[in-house]
Protein backbone atom coordinates (compact mmCIF):
# COMPACT_ATOMS: atom_id res chain seq x y z
CA UNK A 1 0.00 0.00 0.00
CA UNK A 2 1.20 3.06 -0.65
CA UNK A 3 2.00 5.78 2.31
CA UNK A 4 -0.52 8.93 2.67
CA UNK A 5 -0.02 11.95 1.50
CA UNK A 6 0.80 14.08 4.33
CA UNK A 7 -2.07 16.61 4.49
CA UNK A 8 -1.22 18.27 7.92
CA UNK A 9 -3.48 20.51 9.76
CA UNK A 10 -5.75 23.63 8.49
CA UNK A 11 -4.74 26.80 9.83
CA UNK A 12 -6.74 29.69 11.11
CA UNK A 13 -4.37 32.04 10.91
CA UNK A 14 -3.70 33.76 7.23
CA UNK A 15 0.00 32.37 6.00
CA UNK A 16 0.53 29.40 8.00
CA UNK A 17 1.18 25.59 6.99
CA UNK A 18 2.74 22.71 7.45
CA UNK A 19 5.70 20.71 6.17
CA UNK A 20 5.98 17.33 6.97
CA UNK A 21 9.62 16.92 7.92
CA UNK A 22 9.54 13.66 8.52
CA UNK A 23 7.36 11.01 7.48
CA UNK A 24 6.42 7.08 7.80
CA UNK A 25 7.33 6.96 11.72
CA UNK A 26 5.09 4.39 13.86
CA UNK A 27 4.06 6.08 16.76
CA UNK A 28 6.01 8.74 17.28
CA UNK A 29 5.97 10.21 20.64
CA UNK A 30 8.80 12.98 20.90
CA UNK A 31 11.61 14.29 19.52
CA UNK A 32 15.02 16.61 19.96
CA UNK A 33 18.09 17.96 17.97
CA UNK A 34 21.32 17.47 18.10
CA UNK A 35 24.01 20.28 17.96
CA UNK A 36 24.36 19.58 14.19
CA UNK A 37 21.00 19.83 13.13
CA UNK A 38 20.25 15.81 13.23
CA UNK A 39 16.75 15.23 14.56
CA UNK A 40 16.74 12.53 17.23
CA UNK A 41 12.96 10.83 16.83
CA UNK A 42 11.23 8.43 19.64
CA UNK A 43 8.47 6.01 18.83
CA UNK A 44 6.25 4.32 21.10
CA UNK A 45 7.78 0.71 20.24
CA UNK A 46 11.04 1.58 21.79
CA UNK A 47 12.84 2.47 18.27
CA UNK A 48 14.91 6.07 18.03
CA UNK A 49 15.66 7.30 14.62
CA UNK A 50 18.09 9.89 13.63
CA UNK A 51 16.60 12.32 10.89
CA UNK A 52 19.40 14.00 8.61
CA UNK A 53 18.85 15.59 5.09
CA UNK A 54 15.52 14.19 4.68
CA UNK A 55 17.26 10.97 5.30
CA UNK A 56 16.14 8.36 8.36
CA UNK A 57 18.44 6.27 10.07
CA UNK A 58 17.72 3.48 12.80
CA UNK A 59 19.52 4.88 15.24
CA UNK A 60 18.56 2.37 18.19
CA UNK A 61 16.15 -0.64 18.12
CA UNK A 62 15.06 -1.08 22.33
CA UNK A 63 11.95 -2.69 21.57
CA UNK A 64 13.17 -6.15 23.43
CA UNK A 65 13.64 -3.41 26.61
CA UNK A 66 10.33 -1.63 26.31
CA UNK A 67 6.96 -2.18 27.39
CA UNK A 68 4.73 -0.67 25.06
CA UNK A 69 0.95 -1.75 26.15
CA UNK A 70 -1.78 1.04 26.29
CA UNK A 71 0.26 4.39 26.72
CA UNK A 72 3.53 2.94 28.11
CA UNK A 73 6.44 2.73 25.81
CA UNK A 74 9.52 5.13 25.01
CA UNK A 75 7.47 8.60 25.50
CA UNK A 76 10.22 10.92 25.82
CA UNK A 77 13.97 12.32 24.68
CA UNK A 78 15.95 15.34 25.16
CA UNK A 79 19.61 15.78 24.14
CA UNK A 80 22.53 17.17 27.27
CA UNK A 81 23.19 20.51 26.29
CA UNK A 82 26.55 18.92 26.97
CA UNK A 83 26.85 17.31 23.89
CA UNK A 84 29.29 18.88 22.22
CA UNK A 85 32.07 17.20 24.46
CA UNK A 86 30.30 14.17 26.22
CA UNK A 87 27.90 13.04 23.50
CA UNK A 88 24.92 11.99 25.88
CA UNK A 89 20.98 12.08 25.12
CA UNK A 90 18.52 10.36 27.59
CA UNK A 91 15.41 8.99 26.67
CA UNK A 92 12.07 8.10 29.33
CA UNK A 93 10.57 4.89 28.28
CA UNK A 94 8.30 1.79 30.21
CA UNK A 95 10.38 -1.51 31.15
CA UNK A 96 9.18 -5.03 31.04
CA UNK A 97 8.69 -4.44 34.38
CA UNK A 98 7.04 -2.73 33.93
CA UNK A 99 8.20 0.48 35.41
CA UNK A 100 9.58 4.23 33.59
CA UNK A 101 12.94 4.54 33.28
CA UNK A 102 15.16 7.72 32.82
CA UNK A 103 18.17 6.30 31.16
CA UNK A 104 21.74 8.07 29.56
CA UNK A 105 23.47 6.95 26.54
CA UNK A 106 26.13 7.40 24.44
CA UNK A 107 25.66 8.73 20.47
CA UNK A 108 28.33 7.77 18.14
CA UNK A 109 27.75 8.79 14.69
CA UNK A 110 24.22 7.61 13.44
CA UNK A 111 23.53 5.26 16.43
CA UNK A 112 22.61 5.20 20.58
CA UNK A 113 25.04 2.92 21.72
CA UNK A 114 23.02 -0.11 23.71
CA UNK A 115 26.11 -0.56 26.07
CA UNK A 116 26.47 2.65 27.24
CA UNK A 117 22.81 2.72 29.16
CA UNK A 118 22.96 4.86 32.54
CA UNK A 119 20.15 4.39 34.62
CA UNK A 120 19.07 8.25 35.48
CA UNK A 121 16.31 7.26 37.52
CA UNK A 122 14.33 3.65 37.99
CA UNK A 123 11.40 2.45 39.83
CA UNK A 124 8.94 4.93 38.93
CA UNK A 125 5.61 3.05 38.92
CA UNK A 126 3.82 1.80 35.90
CA UNK A 127 1.32 -0.75 37.82
CA UNK A 128 -1.32 0.08 35.10
CA UNK A 129 -0.77 0.90 31.29
CA UNK A 130 -1.86 4.83 31.64
CA UNK A 131 -0.67 8.14 32.79
CA UNK A 132 3.01 7.45 32.26
CA UNK A 133 3.72 11.00 31.42
CA UNK A 134 7.13 11.00 29.90
CA UNK A 135 8.55 14.34 29.10
CA UNK A 136 12.32 15.04 29.88
CA UNK A 137 14.18 18.35 30.08
CA UNK A 138 17.39 19.77 31.00
CA UNK A 139 16.20 23.43 32.24
CA UNK A 140 17.65 26.50 32.35
CA UNK A 141 19.05 25.47 35.74
CA UNK A 142 21.23 22.82 34.40
CA UNK A 143 19.15 20.05 36.22
CA UNK A 144 16.84 17.15 34.11
CA UNK A 145 13.57 17.87 35.10
CA UNK A 146 10.65 14.86 34.82
CA UNK A 147 7.38 14.78 35.59
CA UNK A 148 5.20 11.12 35.63
CA UNK A 149 1.61 10.53 36.04
CA UNK A 150 0.35 9.02 38.45
CA UNK A 151 0.44 5.39 36.67
CA UNK A 152 -4.19 5.37 36.60
CA UNK A 153 -4.44 4.43 40.21
CA UNK A 154 -6.60 7.27 40.91
CA UNK A 155 -4.66 9.62 42.47
CA UNK A 156 -3.68 8.34 45.38
CA UNK A 157 0.40 8.54 44.31
CA UNK A 158 -0.20 11.52 43.34
CA UNK A 159 -0.49 13.13 47.33
CA UNK A 160 2.18 10.24 48.59
CA UNK A 161 5.29 12.45 49.10
CA UNK A 162 7.49 9.58 50.79
CA UNK A 163 10.66 8.49 49.60
CA UNK A 164 10.74 6.49 46.27
CA UNK A 165 6.86 7.72 45.45
CA UNK A 166 7.59 9.59 41.95
CA UNK A 167 4.31 9.68 40.42
CA UNK A 168 2.23 12.37 39.79
CA UNK A 169 4.64 14.97 40.43
CA UNK A 170 6.94 17.41 39.03
CA UNK A 171 10.61 16.01 39.68
CA UNK A 172 13.96 18.21 39.45
CA UNK A 173 17.17 16.43 39.86
CA UNK A 174 20.83 16.27 38.88
CA UNK A 175 22.02 14.91 35.61
CA UNK A 176 23.10 11.37 37.42
CA UNK A 177 19.79 11.32 38.97
CA UNK A 178 20.92 12.54 42.41
CA UNK A 179 18.65 15.14 44.23
CA UNK A 180 19.88 18.55 44.30
CA UNK A 181 20.45 20.42 48.11
CA UNK A 182 18.11 23.18 47.39
CA UNK A 183 14.94 20.86 45.99
CA UNK A 184 12.56 21.64 48.37
CA UNK A 185 12.03 18.43 50.68
CA UNK A 186 15.76 17.67 50.26
CA UNK A 187 16.20 17.73 54.23
CA UNK A 188 12.89 16.32 55.20
CA UNK A 189 13.50 12.61 56.70
CA UNK A 190 11.38 10.34 54.56
CA UNK A 191 9.96 12.56 52.07
CA UNK A 192 11.42 12.30 48.39
CA UNK A 193 14.24 14.71 47.95
CA UNK A 194 13.79 14.35 43.95
CA UNK A 195 10.21 16.16 44.20
CA UNK A 196 9.64 19.50 42.83
CA UNK A 197 5.96 20.08 43.03
CA UNK A 198 3.27 17.40 43.11
CA UNK A 199 -0.72 16.55 42.82
CA UNK A 200 -0.87 15.56 39.37
CA UNK A 201 -2.76 13.12 37.24
CA UNK A 202 -0.59 12.61 33.93
CA UNK A 203 1.40 15.84 33.07
CA UNK A 204 2.57 14.15 30.04
CA UNK A 205 4.01 17.39 28.22
CA UNK A 206 5.76 20.31 29.90
CA UNK A 207 8.26 23.16 28.71
CA UNK A 208 10.06 25.93 30.11
CA UNK A 209 9.45 29.28 28.84
CA UNK A 210 12.35 31.46 27.65
CA UNK A 211 14.14 33.31 29.80
CA UNK A 212 14.03 35.84 31.55
CA UNK A 213 10.74 34.32 33.01
CA UNK A 214 12.34 30.56 32.72
CA UNK A 215 8.89 29.14 34.63
CA UNK A 216 7.38 25.75 34.23
CA UNK A 217 4.48 24.78 32.07
CA UNK A 218 2.50 22.24 32.43
CA UNK A 219 -0.54 20.55 30.57
CA UNK A 220 -2.20 18.13 32.97
CA UNK A 221 -4.73 15.54 31.45
CA UNK A 222 -7.92 15.47 33.18
CA UNK A 223 -10.49 12.71 34.01
CA UNK A 224 -13.61 13.47 33.11
CA UNK A 225 -14.46 17.19 33.21
CA UNK A 226 -11.68 19.69 32.32
CA UNK A 227 -8.05 19.70 31.12
CA UNK A 228 -5.74 22.18 32.96
CA UNK A 229 -2.27 24.42 32.62
CA UNK A 230 -0.19 24.70 35.23
CA UNK A 231 2.47 27.42 35.43
CA UNK A 232 5.47 26.52 37.84
CA UNK A 233 8.71 28.39 39.11
CA UNK A 234 11.72 27.65 39.29
CA UNK A 235 15.31 28.03 40.62
CA UNK A 236 15.74 30.31 37.07
CA UNK A 237 12.50 31.74 37.42
CA UNK A 238 12.25 35.78 37.46
CA UNK A 239 11.85 35.73 40.92
CA UNK A 240 13.29 32.14 41.48
CA UNK A 241 10.88 29.56 43.09
CA UNK A 242 11.19 27.22 46.09
CA UNK A 243 8.85 24.56 44.70
CA UNK A 244 7.04 21.99 46.97
CA UNK A 245 3.63 23.40 45.76
CA UNK A 246 0.66 21.12 45.89
CA UNK A 247 -1.57 21.36 42.63
CA UNK A 248 -4.37 19.61 44.18
CA UNK A 249 -5.51 16.14 42.13
CA UNK A 250 -7.58 14.17 43.00
CA UNK A 251 -8.68 16.48 45.08
CA UNK A 252 -9.48 18.93 42.17
CA UNK A 253 -9.99 18.78 38.68
CA UNK A 254 -8.62 21.91 36.76
CA UNK A 255 -10.37 25.12 39.00
CA UNK A 256 -13.21 22.38 40.35
CA UNK A 257 -13.42 20.02 43.22
CA UNK A 258 -12.93 16.19 41.95
CA UNK A 259 -14.97 13.97 44.31
CA UNK A 260 -14.08 10.52 42.27
CA UNK A 261 -11.58 9.83 44.80
CA UNK A 262 -12.95 10.81 48.65
CA UNK A 263 -10.61 8.12 50.35
CA UNK A 264 -7.72 10.52 49.72
CA UNK A 265 -6.40 13.52 51.26
CA UNK A 266 -5.29 16.04 49.88
CA UNK A 267 -3.13 18.78 52.31
CA UNK A 268 -3.63 22.27 51.74
CA UNK A 269 -2.95 24.80 50.09
CA UNK A 270 -3.31 23.63 46.87
CA UNK A 271 -2.85 25.58 44.20
CA UNK A 272 -5.08 26.45 40.91
CA UNK A 273 -3.94 26.06 36.92
CA UNK A 274 -3.25 28.84 35.42
CA UNK A 275 -6.35 27.82 32.76
CA UNK A 276 -8.36 24.99 32.71
CA UNK A 277 -11.04 23.97 29.86
CA UNK A 278 -13.74 21.31 29.85
CA UNK A 279 -14.48 18.14 27.58
CA UNK A 280 -16.46 19.79 25.12
CA UNK A 281 -13.67 21.65 24.21
CA UNK A 282 -10.76 19.28 24.11
CA UNK A 283 -9.99 15.38 25.57
CA UNK A 284 -6.62 15.31 26.22
CA UNK A 285 -4.22 18.24 26.54
CA UNK A 286 -0.46 18.37 25.15
CA UNK A 287 1.45 21.17 26.89
CA UNK A 288 3.36 23.13 23.87
CA UNK A 289 6.21 25.90 23.90
CA UNK A 290 6.31 30.05 23.24
CA UNK A 291 6.41 31.23 20.26
CA UNK A 292 9.62 33.20 20.10
CA UNK A 293 10.49 33.43 15.96
CA UNK A 294 9.45 37.18 14.40
CA UNK A 295 8.48 35.19 11.01
CA UNK A 296 5.23 33.96 12.19
CA UNK A 297 2.07 36.70 12.16
CA UNK A 298 1.87 39.14 14.58
CA UNK A 299 -1.37 37.50 16.59
CA UNK A 300 0.94 34.54 17.48
CA UNK A 301 3.86 36.46 18.71
CA UNK A 302 4.99 35.69 22.17
CA UNK A 303 2.06 33.28 22.94
CA UNK A 304 1.51 29.93 24.18
CA UNK A 305 0.94 27.33 21.33
CA UNK A 306 0.14 23.92 22.52
CA UNK A 307 -2.83 21.35 21.30
CA UNK A 308 -5.08 18.97 22.58
CA UNK A 309 -4.74 14.96 21.27
CA UNK A 310 -7.81 14.25 21.75
CA UNK A 311 -9.25 16.54 19.50
CA UNK A 312 -6.13 17.28 17.19
CA UNK A 313 -6.49 21.10 17.44
CA UNK A 314 -3.48 23.69 18.25
CA UNK A 315 -4.63 26.89 19.98
CA UNK A 316 -2.89 29.65 21.51
CA UNK A 317 -2.88 31.85 25.03
CA UNK A 318 -1.62 35.29 25.87
CA UNK A 319 -0.18 34.85 29.01
CA UNK A 320 1.60 38.04 30.89
CA UNK A 321 4.92 38.42 32.49
CA UNK A 322 3.35 37.06 35.82
CA UNK A 323 1.80 33.84 34.11
CA UNK A 324 -1.65 34.80 34.31
CA UNK A 325 -3.47 34.73 31.09
CA UNK A 326 -5.17 37.57 29.05
CA UNK A 327 -8.28 36.79 27.36
CA UNK A 328 -9.60 33.34 25.95
CA UNK A 329 -8.37 30.42 24.21
CA UNK A 330 -7.62 31.11 20.54
CA UNK A 331 -7.92 28.87 17.15
CA UNK A 332 -4.65 28.41 15.54
CA UNK A 333 -5.14 24.93 13.59
CA UNK A 334 -7.68 21.99 13.03
CA UNK A 335 -6.49 18.00 11.76
CA UNK A 336 -3.99 18.07 13.66
CA UNK A 337 -3.35 14.45 13.76
CA UNK A 338 -3.11 13.73 16.52
CA UNK A 339 -0.90 16.08 18.34
CA UNK A 340 1.70 14.65 20.99
CA UNK A 341 4.96 16.84 21.52
CA UNK A 342 5.65 20.50 20.30
CA UNK A 343 9.43 21.42 20.33
CA UNK A 344 10.94 24.40 18.85
CA UNK A 345 13.36 23.89 16.87
CA UNK A 346 17.40 25.18 16.13
CA UNK A 347 15.24 27.51 13.33
CA UNK A 348 13.41 29.01 15.91
CA UNK A 349 10.31 27.57 14.31
CA UNK A 350 7.36 25.49 15.99
CA UNK A 351 7.62 21.69 15.28
CA UNK A 352 5.09 18.88 16.17
CA UNK A 353 4.82 14.98 16.36
CA UNK A 354 1.58 13.81 14.95
CA UNK A 355 1.42 10.10 16.34
CA UNK A 356 -1.98 9.18 14.17
CA UNK A 357 0.00 9.64 11.12
CA UNK A 358 3.83 8.75 11.94
CA UNK A 359 4.90 12.47 10.88
CA UNK A 360 6.83 15.06 12.43
CA UNK A 361 5.29 18.90 10.92
CA UNK A 362 6.95 22.10 11.04
CA UNK A 363 5.06 24.94 11.78
CA UNK A 364 5.61 27.19 8.91
CA UNK A 365 5.28 31.03 8.61
CA UNK A 366 3.67 32.92 5.43
CA UNK A 367 5.34 31.68 2.46
CA UNK A 368 8.30 33.52 1.71
CA UNK A 369 10.40 33.45 -1.84
CA UNK A 370 14.09 32.61 -1.84
CA UNK A 371 16.98 34.11 -3.32
CA UNK A 372 20.50 32.72 -4.24
CA UNK A 373 23.39 35.12 -4.09
CA UNK A 374 26.79 34.37 -4.99
CA UNK A 375 28.52 32.81 -1.81
CA UNK A 376 29.76 35.96 -0.06
CA UNK A 377 31.68 36.22 3.28
CA UNK A 378 29.91 39.06 4.91
CA UNK A 379 31.86 38.03 8.46
CA UNK A 380 35.04 37.45 9.37
CA UNK A 381 36.69 38.13 12.89
CA UNK A 382 40.19 37.07 11.69
CA UNK A 383 40.09 40.32 9.77
CA UNK A 384 40.93 44.13 11.37
CA UNK A 385 38.92 44.94 14.23
CA UNK A 386 35.32 46.37 12.99
CA UNK A 387 32.17 45.96 12.89
CA UNK A 388 31.83 42.72 10.39
CA UNK A 389 35.91 41.75 11.56
CA UNK A 390 37.87 41.39 14.83
CA UNK A 391 38.45 40.87 17.79
CA UNK A 392 37.52 37.07 18.35
CA UNK A 393 34.25 36.29 19.62
CA UNK A 394 34.47 36.15 23.75
CA UNK A 395 33.55 33.32 25.88
CA UNK A 396 29.75 34.06 26.94
CA UNK A 397 30.09 37.44 24.78
CA UNK A 398 27.04 38.50 22.33
CA UNK A 399 28.02 40.60 19.14
CA UNK A 400 25.44 42.01 16.77
CA UNK A 401 26.09 41.97 13.32
CA UNK A 402 23.69 44.06 10.41
CA UNK A 403 23.21 42.05 7.35
CA UNK A 404 21.69 44.25 4.80
CA UNK A 405 23.45 46.11 2.13
CA UNK A 406 26.00 43.29 2.30
CA UNK A 407 26.58 40.30 0.31
CA UNK A 408 23.57 41.16 -1.85
CA UNK A 409 21.20 40.94 1.11
CA UNK A 410 18.47 43.26 0.71
CA UNK A 411 16.23 45.56 3.91
CA UNK A 412 13.12 43.42 2.82
CA UNK A 413 15.18 39.94 3.90
CA UNK A 414 13.28 38.17 6.52
CA UNK A 415 16.01 35.13 6.97
CA UNK A 416 19.08 34.30 5.43
CA UNK A 417 21.12 31.15 4.33
CA UNK A 418 24.42 30.44 5.88
CA UNK A 419 27.50 28.78 6.19
CA UNK A 420 28.91 29.45 10.08
CA UNK A 421 32.26 28.75 10.67
CA UNK A 422 33.88 28.93 14.51
CA UNK A 423 38.14 28.56 14.42
CA UNK A 424 40.99 28.52 16.64
CA UNK A 425 38.82 27.94 19.62
CA UNK A 426 40.70 28.44 22.71
CA UNK A 427 38.00 26.70 24.66
CA UNK A 428 35.07 23.65 24.21
CA UNK A 429 31.47 25.86 23.14
CA UNK A 430 29.14 26.32 20.78
CA UNK A 431 27.94 29.29 18.81
CA UNK A 432 24.10 30.50 19.34
CA UNK A 433 22.85 32.77 16.34
CA UNK A 434 19.37 34.59 16.68
CA UNK A 435 17.66 37.93 15.68
CA UNK A 436 18.59 40.74 17.21
CA UNK A 437 16.39 41.25 20.48
CA UNK A 438 14.84 38.15 20.45
CA UNK A 439 14.96 34.98 22.88
CA UNK A 440 18.17 33.10 23.50
CA UNK A 441 17.59 29.55 21.48
CA UNK A 442 17.36 26.17 22.85
CA UNK A 443 19.58 24.88 20.79
CA UNK A 444 23.11 25.78 19.70
CA UNK A 445 23.95 26.27 15.68
CA UNK A 446 27.19 24.39 16.14
CA UNK A 447 29.69 23.28 18.55
CA UNK A 448 33.28 22.60 18.56
CA UNK A 449 36.03 21.29 20.91
CA UNK A 450 39.57 23.45 21.24
CA UNK A 451 41.61 24.07 18.83
CA UNK A 452 38.84 22.71 16.26
CA UNK A 453 38.04 23.98 13.45
CA UNK A 454 34.05 23.16 12.39
CA UNK A 455 31.19 24.30 9.88
CA UNK A 456 27.72 24.04 9.42
CA UNK A 457 25.02 25.32 7.46
CA UNK A 458 21.82 26.98 9.16
CA UNK A 459 18.70 29.49 7.97
CA UNK A 460 18.97 32.75 10.67
CA UNK A 461 15.85 34.76 11.12
CA UNK A 462 16.66 38.44 10.95
CA UNK A 463 15.22 40.85 13.40
CA UNK A 464 13.02 43.89 12.13
CA UNK A 465 16.26 46.13 11.55
CA UNK A 466 18.23 43.16 9.74
CA UNK A 467 20.17 42.33 12.86
CA UNK A 468 21.40 39.13 13.94
CA UNK A 469 23.49 38.11 17.55
CA UNK A 470 25.70 35.90 17.74
CA UNK A 471 26.72 34.59 21.50
CA UNK A 472 29.40 32.39 21.92
CA UNK A 473 28.86 30.04 25.07
CA UNK A 474 32.55 28.44 26.84
CA UNK A 475 34.22 28.64 30.19
CA UNK A 476 37.08 30.95 29.30
CA UNK A 477 38.82 32.34 25.48
CA UNK A 478 37.80 33.13 22.63
CA UNK A 479 36.74 32.09 19.23
CA UNK A 480 37.31 33.32 15.25
CA UNK A 481 33.57 33.16 13.60
CA UNK A 482 33.08 33.40 10.15
CA UNK A 483 29.70 33.67 7.97
CA UNK A 484 29.10 33.28 4.83
CA UNK A 485 25.80 33.80 2.82
CA UNK A 486 24.23 32.01 -0.21
CA UNK A 487 20.75 33.24 0.08
CA UNK A 488 17.98 34.96 1.87
CA UNK A 489 14.23 34.79 2.13
CA UNK A 490 11.66 37.30 1.72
Amino acid sequence: MAPKMAVGATYSIAGLSDTAVVQNLVGPTDFDWLPDGRMLVVEKGGTVRIVAGGAVTLALDWTANVDSVGERGLLGVCVDPGFGTNGFACLYYTTRTPNNRISRFHVAGNALDPSSEFVVLDNIDATNSNHNGGTILIGPDGKLWAAPGDSGTGGAKSQDISTGRFNGKVLRMNLDGSAPPDNPFFSVPGVEPRIWAFGFRNPFRFSFRPAPNNALFVGDVGQSAREELDAIATPASTPPGTGGGNYGWPCREGFLPFTGAPSVTCNPPLLDPIFDYDRTVGTTVIGGVFVTSPSYPSAIQGKYLFGDNGQSWIRFLDVNASNQVIGTLQNVATGAEGPVSFRTGPDGLVYYAAIATGRVYRINPAATSFHTVTPCRVVDTRSAAGPYGGPALAANGTRDFRLPGRCGVPASARAVSVNVTATQAAAAGDLRIYPAGATLPPTSVINFRTGQTRANNAVVSLSATGDVSVLFEAAAGGVHFILDVNGYFE
